[in-house]
């Protein structure tokens, strides 16, 4: 163990030397391997009764059991102080690689301040800072991957602005713009004696890179898109010849997307090494899902594939600067597994024995986003400065808007408490690789043993459930099988629309279906069937069959949504949301429909018509032989805490043969937004 005396890092001119000083409590030095500091933390935190089973299959030697620590140094110059398992202050890096952590990821901002000096904020990761935290993460036996984000703030599929210094430039130049950028950046890696060993070249590029709007099936855009990425892969291999290049997606839920993107690289002959997704359970559906979707991309260009990011909620508590994004209830009810340390752990095993299943030995890795990020005064996703400009993309200084939550909006999804002592969770991957906690899991309970449903009657495939979910010892939701009563089921077939309790049994459990059974003409009445759901955001999937879309404006003025508050029902529902004016229209043609009088239905939430850019439209409509219906909802967008409105138009005729095509449109302005979900179309 060494003194009193501490180290820390310090950057001259590109290179990285190390001085004695006694601050700056976390740093380490060349001989640090064993430092503790002096400062401890007495906190009781659970550490045993927990259960962690390792993979199914045999992950690759180099398998990358990472995590993102970009925020560490923002969290300590605000006096965060981190303590290992056993309440002794050490090196965050350190805590870490012992707890089975072995490769790092920091995001690198080009220039995340205004104008006038002040910080952006969100850990503030310009080259120096990011030169600093790579060196501690060397020191304690870890790789580096290095986040190019190309901008100079936070970016994702909602958002990417290019960076300042792109200003003045035509698109014909920002090729050879992000060629510099990448290749300085890591020239003042490499003369620090820092080998970086992978670099994304940007983030969740879905939607926007470098400030231009991405669609994977327009051909054009992906050529010119595609030949900015190839110039960053090519400017890192001219530095780091044997650099892995990450091309990193999100919205991994939806196949046809992903799959889009990969053919569109194969097309432009983009020559990436490895292709790197967001999973998080609570946005991205499935891991059932995630393993066939990986599976399909690997058989298309039969590269690795990891997890750049993926976290979990472990509480809804926190302290005077916590922000929670994700509330335990929206993860519990979205994302599989309850919010706790055992769930959290849960998730984790289930992820790396997911990569372990990808087809080739593939899976190569997985990342876990922001587990240090400490709920400390100063640290959070974003300064006054940062705010204006993440929203904006305009830097205006101090003055650009007095809002900031200044809080930390990730803290009740980290390995380490809010005083910073380390959780059973920092040694998820240790117990993963030594399966030193694996156990048999069991169902404790169902999660409900009475059901409130709707059947559609008039899709005949549709029918009770055949499975429930229950919670087993892991604090993971698991699917078991459920049988009904046969003669109870043949009644309500037989009985038509109306209200039926049906029993049932699982798991040994009585088990209660409560069915509205009904005839909806509408199919998939609530996005449900979609070919996709929700990514980070609002990020999400284009409307598909059997609905269809018309718009203008915007890049993408209406989409299918996963988050919480986008549906009234289910998971999913209708959003529109865009930074300039826009419309669309959403409709669905119906096949044979009866000759009768029928209702047409929907519920509607909404920013109220003053709010943001204001609306000239917002109407639900039907069309029988050509002839439309209309219904305005301009006078019921009543703002969020209104919640979902139900709009119908009653009375309506439909005679037999006829053509009949229902929808909803909306003409909206910029930052405008609101969903649609629960349609019916049904004989009243």
């Amino acid at each position: 163990m060494m003194g009193k005396q501490t180290w820390v890092l310090v950057v001259t001119v590109g290179l990285l030397v190390l001085a004695g000083c006694n601050k700056g409590p976390n740093y380490i030095g060349e001989d640090s391997s064993d430092y503790l500091g002096s400062r401890t933390n007495s906190e009781s935190l659970p550490t045993t009764g927990y259960i962690v089973n390792g993979t199914k299959n045999a992950l690759s030697a180099d398998f990358a059991y990472g995590a993102d620590l970009s925020s560490v140094a923002e969290v300590e110059e605000n006096g965060g102080v981190f303590y290992n398992e056993s309440g002794v202050e050490q090196d965050v890096f350190k805590i870490l690689a012992n707890d089975g952590v072995n490769y790092a990821r920091f995001r690198l901002w080009e220039d995340p301040k205004s104008a006038d000096g002040v910080s952006y904020g969100g850990g503030h990761n310009d080259l120096k800072t990011d030169l600093a935290l790579a060196k501690r993460a060397k020191l304690a036996g870890m790789k580096v991957c290095l986040d190019f984000h190309l901008s100079d703030f936070w970016t994702d599929p909602d958002k990417a602005w290019a960076p300042k210094s792109f200003k003045g430039h035509g698109k014909a130049e920002y090729a050879s713009l992000i060629s510099a950028h990448v290749k300085d950046s890591l020239q003042a890696f490499k003369d620090a004696s820092i080998h970086v060993d992978s670099v994304q070249i940007g983030n969740e590029i879905n939607r926007h890179f470098v400030g231009i709007g991405v669609n994977y099936t327009a051909e054009s855009t992906m050529q010119l898109i595609c030949s900015y990425l190839q110039e960053g892969i090519n400017a890192a291999k001219s530095v780091f010849s044997d650099v892995q290049t990450i091309i990193h997606l999100t919205n991994v839920k939806s196949q046809a997307e992903i799959l889009g993107f990969a053919q569109a690289f194969k097309n432009n002959n983009l020559t990436y090494d490895i292709a790197g997704y967001s999973y998080y359970p609570y946005w991205h559906g499935t891991m059932d899902n995630l393993l066939t979707n990986l599976n399909a991309v690997e058989a298309l260009i039969q590269k690795p594939i990891m997890i750049m990011e993926t976290s979990y909620v472990n509480t809804d508590s926190g302290n005077d600067y916590t922000a929670n994004m994700v509330s335990k209830e929206s993860a519990e009810a979205n994302g599989g597994y309850l919010a706790s340390e055992q769930g959290q752990l849960t998730e984790m095993a289930d992820l790396c024995s997911l990569l372990s299943q990808v087809n080739e030995q593939k899976g190569m890795g997985v990342f876990y986003w922001e587990p240090a990020w400490l709920p400390v005064k100063g640290s959070s996703w974003a300064s006054a400065a940062g705010q204006k400009y993440a929203d904006t993309g305009t830097d205006m200084g101090k003055s650009g808007t007095a809002y900031s939550d200044g809080l930390v909006t990730w803290a009740n999804q980290s390995w380490f408490s809010s005083s910073g002592k380390a959780t059973v969770s920092a040694a998820s991957y240790k117990h993963i690789k030594a399966k030193d906690l694996a156990g048999t899991e069991m169902v404790k309970s169902l999660v409900k043993d009475t059901l409130d449903l709707s059947i559609n009657l008039a899709i005949a495939t549709e029918g009770l459930p055949s499975t429930v979910q229950a919670v087993t010892n892991t604090d993971a939701y698991r699917d078991v099988l459920v049988t009904w009563d046969a003669a109870e089921v043949a009644a309500m077939k037989a009985g038509g629309a109306g209200t039926y309790t049906i029993h049932g049994t699982a798991n040994g459990q009585a088990v209660i279906a409560n069915v509205v059974a009904e005839y909806n003409l509408i199919s998939d009445p609530g996005y449900e069937l979609q070919s996709g759901g929700s990514a980070t955001g609002s990020t999400d999937v284009l409307v598909t069959l059997p609905w269809k879309a018309e718009t203008t404006g915007g890049t993408r003025p209406v989409h299918i949504d996963r988050k919480g508050d986008a549906a009234r029902s289910g998971k999913c529902g209708l959003n529109w949301y865009e930074t300039s004016a826009s419309s669309f229209t959403v409709s669905q043609d119906l096949a044979s429909v009866e000759a009768g009088t029928y209702t047409l239905s929907c519920y509607h939430r909404s920013d109220t018509i003053d709010d943001d850019g204001g609306y000239t439209q917002a109407e639900i409509w039907i069309s029988i032989n050509g002839a439309k219906t209309s219904y305005s909802f301009l006078d019921s967008l009543n703002g969020y805490a209104a919640g979902f409105v139900h709009d119908q138009i009653t009375s309506i005729a439909i005679p037999s043969g006829a053509t009949v095509s229902v929808g909803v449109s909306v003409a909206y302005g910029a930052k405008s937004w609101g969903h649609i979900d629960d349609w019916s179309l049904a004989k009243a």
